[in-house]
């Protein structure tokens, strides 16, 4: 697998649409690289991490997340990081809607990471296109209220 890290800087705003827009895209580049192999796959995750305070025009973004996720072409995990992130503009980007969304409790991304290290373990056992039981997520996160 060829992967480079694409080079982040932080700079004080959040196009949360915009990056959204790019995954939707990235994920679709590598579905069709594995189709075009013969590869079976399971569906892709996606996960947004963010304080919900986009500073772009993400609402349209989001209705294509959805409608992605409506499609079954991926699953959203929507998480709230940090005090005062606002769930229910993370909510608009899963079919979920407020129930989809998780908040990562204090900094707890050890256990986010063992969590997903986990899901991935009981996923890459099951078969493409079924079911899988995730495990709880209730070492890293609390429901929004």
């Amino acid at each position: 697998m060829d992967f480079s890290a694409p080079t982040l800087a932080a700079n004080g705003t959040t196009p949360t649409g915009q990056a959204v827009d790019l995954a939707l895209a990235k994920i679709e580049e590598e579905k069709q690289r594995f189709k075009q192999a013969g590869i079976p796959y399971t569906r892709p995750w996606m996960f947004l991490m963010s304080d919900g305070s986009p500073t772009d025009d993400w609402q349209a973004s989001a209705q294509r997340a959805r409608s992605a996720e409506q499609g079954n072409k991926l699953a959203i995990f929507p998480i709230a990081v940090g005090e005062g992130a606002q769930s229910e503009t993370l909510a608009e980007f899963t079919v979920k809607g407020s129930a989809g969304v998780k908040r990562l409790t204090g900094l707890r991304f050890n256990e986010l990471f063992l969590w997903l290290s986990a899901s991935m373990k009981v996923v890459s056992q099951s078969r493409p296109g079924g079911q899988a039981q995730l495990p709880a997520t209730d070492a890293w996160s609390s429901a929004p209220v």
